[in-house]
């Protein structure tokens, strides 16, 4: 038999599929953990489907997938976890965890104990307090006690241990019921692909530093809804709302003027409380200028044609794109290539399918700004669909802009 002496992880001569890995491609945590929870329901299925498959052989292989992929997603969420505790130390110094805390942490994550992995984790979400951590995972954990047995992981790669125990013999096992398996770690899973989700989502809401010592962005805005408008707040009932606010989020009264100083001063949060922190300067005239806009061209593009003979364009479908660009060409003169950046930038944080933080609006904006390059007509095609601009307006709470637009649209359509 002539060998291969192609090394597989070197290819020179490729063959068959190639798996792409480290730079081409990128190896991430997340990454093995998809693999080793897909290849245990490869497993599974093989057990169930194929009959030249023995569950006495594969079930090694089968479980292990299982025990790691539990592994990697509790490292995972610990990790992301920390990332999100990394925030809050840099706006408050004394929110650091305690020393023995993070020791353990340490020890933990080059460790294989999906017993001290849980109970860590267990830990850093009671010392931070935010209860999106903790949602459904005391739940969930309680199916992770299977597998506290097996604490350096080689239950199932090993026979015996180095002291030449049988270890799955010692540990009393002598079989194992493959459905129950199966159907215990889909759920486990199925919680931790939700989860490890929502753990990374969190940790980027806290790299905005929108919190207090106590208090999350989401506990920000909630209280933002409960305060009634500021021009209410010298009322007497008003030290009545402070007070329940303080009963209801177990907070100090200079930590709740904190949070409260926070949503005064914060792009969308004042909205809900009656104030606005403008952004830019579109002017009236160009508010109603840009609601016609936005009408007359929905029209144009309605009825706009693409009809073509003989791969060419009509002389019809070619005098409605003329007078298309021509209609585009006479709005866009009572409107400046500012504005019409600034509406651009709300176009498109308006359509943004994932969570749109208004404190990164700015940061947004400056990819809009006008220079000597600036393409005035691809911005104004940009701004065609209004509601994507009211929308992303109404996301950086600028209500006066959305009212002034919506009163010059039921003008127009008048």
């Amino acid at each position: 038999m002539e060998l291969n002496m192609d090394n597989p992880f070197r290819p020179k001569i490729y063959r068959g599929k190639i798996a792409c890995v480290g730079n081409n491609g990128g190896t991430y945590s997340e990454t093995i953990r998809y693999g080793f929870r897909d290849a245990a329901y490869i497993l599974f299925d093989g057990v169930v489907k194929d009959r030249k498959c023995s569950e006495d052989e594969l079930v090694y292989p089968i479980v292990y997938c299982c025990r790691h992929s539990i592994e990697l997603s509790l490292k995972i969420a610990i990790e992301n976890i920390l990332q999100l505790q990394k925030h809050r130390e840099e706006k408050y110094k004394k929110l650091n965890f305690p020393g023995e805390l993070s020791d353990k942490i340490k020890k933990t994550l080059v460790h294989h104990s999906i017993e001290d992995l849980d109970g860590v984790l267990k830990e850093i979400i009671a010392v931070i307090g935010d209860s999106r951590l903790e949602s459904g995972y005391l739940d969930i954990s309680v199916l992770l006690q299977d597998y506290f047995f097996d604490d350096k992981g080689d239950a199932f790669r090993y026979a015996r241990s180095l002291d030449q125990t049988p270890i799955l013999a010692s540990n009393g096992i002598h079989s194992i019921a493959i459905a129950t398996l199966k159907e215990k770690f889909r759920m486990i899973m199925e919680f931790f692909d939700g989860y490890l989700s929502d753990i990374y989502t969190i940790a980027d809401e806290y790299s905005l530093g929108t919190f207090t010592k106590h208090l999350s962005r989401s506990d920000l805005e909630e209280i933002a809804r409960e305060l009634p408008q500021c021009d209410r707040w010298r009322e007497p009932e008003f030290d009545d709302i402070r007070q329940r606010l303080r009963d209801k989020y177990d907070i100090s009264g200079n930590e709740l003027s904190e949070a409260i100083s926070i949503i005064k001063e914060h792009l969308f949060f004042c909205s809900l409380i009656g104030k606005e922190h403008q952004i830019g300067g579109i002017s009236d005239d160009e508010l109603k200028i840009y609601a016609r806009y936005s009408v007359e061209m929905c029209k144009l593009s309605e009825n706009e044609g693409n009809e073509e003979e003989n791969g060419h364009f009509t002389q019809s479908s070619l005098e409605k794109i003329h007078n298309y660009y021509k209609k585009q060409n006479e709005f866009s003169v009572g409107l400046s290539i500012e504005s019409i950046s600034l509406l651009a930038a709300f176009s498109s944080f308006g359509k943004k399918y994932y969570k749109c933080y208004a404190e990164r609006f700015n940061s947004l904006w400056d990819d809009f700004k006008p220079d000597s390059d600036t393409d005035k007509p691809g911005l104004l095609n940009r701004i065609q669909d209004i509601e994507l601009v009211l929308k992303g307006m109404e996301r950086c709470g600028q209500t006066t802009y959305i009212r002034k637009i919506r009163a010059a649209l039921s003008m127009v359509k008048e």
